[in-house]
């Protein structure tokens, strides 16, 4: 179904805009990104390990938001071809779990901090 009069976005640019929130998680949240930037002591000093635990928690409570979001993308972006505009709506609320699941990391992790 074409769009009357409506410029048109390729989907490939929010999907791989999806795609780096996606790395931009994984990295942060099982990559070590998170884990250094909350946890680490300078010096090569080991992590807080009471730090580490709330930063893991954190991970947890952020695959509430990351799992939905990647059976939305997967999914949806498979059965909606054919749809633009709900191809559009789909891949909005994806980036937006996918945000909500790194603010999730970036708020647990600071929250567990010394």
């Amino acid at each position: 179904m074409q769009r009357p009069s409506r410029w048109r976005v390729s989907p490939a640019l929010p999907a791989a805009a999806n795609a780096a929130l996606v790395l931009l998680w994984l990295l942060s949240a099982y990559g070590g990104w998170g884990e250094t930037a909350f946890c680490a002591i300078a010096d090569g000093l080991p992590a807080d390990p009471q730090c580490l635990i709330g930063f893991a928690a954190a991970v947890e409570y952020s695959l509430i938001l990351a799992v939905p979001a990647l059976v939305l993308g997967l999914l949806g972006g498979v059965l909606l071809r054919d749809d633009p505009d709900a191809l559009d709506i789909l891949l909005t609320a994806t980036a937006g779990l996918w945000i909500l699941a790194e603010a999730v990391v970036f708020t647990g992790g600071y929250l567990a901090q010394p």
